[in-house]
């Protein structure tokens, strides 16, 4: 007797439900059979592969209260994770015409540098990399090794083209930095809900609505920043000054709180700002000028700043170009 045949369609695959197509429950009669979310020289991106990739990125979003933006910023993280994958394939296909296939002893080497830096046990790295996706060390050890084949071929393509040039960072120094004489300084509070090294979704979601909630009591003046921070940051350094943390410089603090927090206005509150330690509040109380102590420090943030803007500039070029280059079939 003939098998009906289920395919999945992006429309049913709830991937929290389910860990792998062996324990989903189909009616009688009918074979599971994966959909494709794109073929890329006849290699195949199932939309399983996609989506349990998803499943650890859509969390990021569950902070976006419009509904309609959430699933707008949902369905452009899924196209991003498919570009991503089919970059991979491109790419690691170009590095095998030059022979380059990775080095286990530098897979090694990165992994022992993962544990030492946190002292983690195999147990604990493991439970880490669970949460990232990975299912086995195995799988984490095959994505190590294709992000530094990427790595090298990137240098080996562009690396000389976007060096950054000594007159050119002198330009930028000038023009940023009041004539090379001075920097921006903020006096800044935050409050801090942290996420630990290790936890699961489920958790961190629970952290995400705990951030939200206290930027709504701030925002809506149910709490002045001050009574926020004292009763629900858990940076101890600043819990008790009312979450201030003092005069900043660009490249003092993480990168990513930064980029939000000099962008503010004196007295404003930022959103949800995400960083690797857990989820900010911020407020920006000053704004001042101030003598540049290092300018050589500062002159070696503006060279990699630059090498970083073209390094992605340079990436996402080449990848134009090796997409003119293979047949890439986009299903999704």
């Amino acid at each position: 007797m003939k098998k009906a045949v289920l395919v999945l369609a992006v429309a049913c695959v709830a991937m929290p439900a389910w860990a792998g197509t062996e324990s989903r429950t189909l009616p009688a009669g009918y074979e599971l059979i994966d959909g494709i979310a794109a073929l890329v020289e006849g290699e195949v991106i199932t939309l399983y592969e996609l989506m349990s990739k998803f499943v650890f990125v859509e969390v990021l979003g569950a902070n976006i209260a419009d509904a309609e933006k959430r699933k707008e910023w949902a369905e452009k993280k899924k196209q991003d994770l498919l570009n991503e994958e089919i970059n991979t394939i491109l790419v690691l296909r170009e590095a095998k015409k030059l022979g380059l296939s990775g080095s286990a002893t530098r897979v090694n080497q990165h992994i022992d540098r993962i544990k030492r830096h946190n002292r983690w046990s195999d147990e604990q790295l493991m439970a880490y990399l669970q949460q990232q996706g990975f299912t086995k060390l195995a799988e984490y050890r095959e994505h190590v090794r294709k992000e530094m084949i990427k790595s090298q071929m990137l240098n080996f393509k562009v690396g000389s083209r976007i060096k950054p040039r000594a007159e050119e960072i002198e330009r930028i120094f000038k023009r940023d930095y009041y004539g090379g004489t001075q920097q921006d300084e903020i006096l800044v509070q935050h409050i801090l809900i942290r996420v630990p090294g290790l936890t699961t979704v489920p958790k961190l979601r629970l952290l995400q609505k705990r951030i939200d909630h206290v930027l709504n009591l701030v925002l809506t003046e149910q709490k002045t920043f001050e009574e926020a921070a004292r009763e629900f940051s858990e940076d101890p350094g600043t819990r008790n000054l009312g979450g201030e943390i003092g005069w900043i410089k660009r490249g003092s603090l993480d990168p990513d709180f930064e980029l939000s927090a000099f962008k503010l206005s004196t007295g404003q509150v930022s959103g949800v700002i995400q960083t690797q330690i857990g989820y900010h509040i911020v407020r920006v109380l000053g704004k001042r000028q101030v003598d540049i102590d290092d300018p050589k420090k500062v002159r070696q943030r503006i060279r990699m700043e630059l090498h970083m803007e073209r390094q992605s500039a340079a990436w996402e070029q080449w990848m134009k170009e090796l997409r003119g280059k293979y047949h890439v079939d986009i299903r999704l």
